[in-house]
């Protein structure tokens, strides 16, 4: 596991390098993958990176605890593919317009 320091470094020499962008106008998806790839980041980070920080709309962190418990239902456990059919490990398989509205 990565510590903060070490992650953050790290995404800081890449974007000198110029290996991520964090232009709000890149494709979601090209962004996500890009991002993950640095160690240290995750699919929970880059979703939420895209999505807070970018305002990339069509971005998800579907495996948020605060989203999970926010969609449980007569307390049973809702699980991410309930509703969020179209994404897989974070990323929209399909294009998914304005997924980030549904986390207001």
């Amino acid at each position: 596991m990565t510590n903060a320091p070490t992650t953050i470094r790290t995404a800081t020499q890449a974007l000198l390098d110029e290996t991520i962008s964090l232009s709000p106008t890149q494709d979601f998806r090209s962004f996500h993958k890009s991002f993950v790839n640095l160690k240290g980041i995750g699919d929970w980070t880059a979703n939420y990176v895209g999505m807070r920080g970018l305002g990339m709309i069509d971005s998800f962190p579907a495996n948020d605890l605060g989203i999970l418990k926010a969609m449980k239902k007569d307390d049973k456990k809702t699980l991410p593919r309930q509703f969020s059919v179209k994404v897989k490990n974070g990323v929209p398989t399909e294009p998914m317009p304005h997924s980030a509205f549904g986390t207001a």
